[in-house]
């Protein structure tokens, strides 16, 4: 059974209230956790996706670059294109953010991606409103469609250093 079709049954079952469900699914070397807001037929609302394979050993930082330059440019479905902001070689993380966020009058929201030297991934969405400090998360929203995209290209992409 594919990650994707375990999460859309692990989502279907899960009961959503008025805070988040935890909700972690493990299939073969990877496991997808995050906090379900709500869930539908077409499309799921969450916090705090993360996507890990089983701990194995730390890539070299020319792995962690290279894989943070294929999820910028092949993670295209998204609202925002999404473009490398920053890689730390000292912490061994790379972050991704959109390159051109989506303005709503005086409210910004992109999409915020880590990736760290074990293939840990997360993806979040934040907004930040002109004048106060700092940005806070959002519910990312994604089709079933996207989510099952999302999951497949970052197996493709991370896969084939950690299986």
């Amino acid at each position: 059974m594919s990650l994707f079709i375990s999460f859309l049954e692990h989502a279907a079952r899960s009961p959503v209230g008025t805070e988040p469900e935890p909700l972690s699914i493990t299939d073969g070397p990877w496991t997808v956790s995050c906090r379900l807001a709500d869930s539908g037929p077409h499309a799921c609302s969450l916090l705090d996706f993360r996507m890990q394979p089983v701990p194995g050993k730390d890539w070299d930082w020319s792995k962690v670059r290279q894989c943070t330059e294929a999820i910028a440019r092949r993670v295209d479905f998204l609202l925002e294109r999404l473009a490398s902001i920053e890689a730390d070689s000292v912490s061994g993380c790379a972050l991704i953010r959109s390159s051109a966020p989506s303005a709503r009058g005086e409210r910004k929201e992109y999409y915020e991606l880590k990736l760290d030297r074990g293939g840990s991934v997360s993806l979040e969405r934040k907004q930040h409103i002109t004048g106060n400090h700092g940005s806070r998360q959002i519910p990312l929203i994604l089709t079933h469609e996207f989510l099952e995209k999302l999951i497949g290209t970052l197996q493709e992409i991370i896969g084939s250093e950690v299986e």
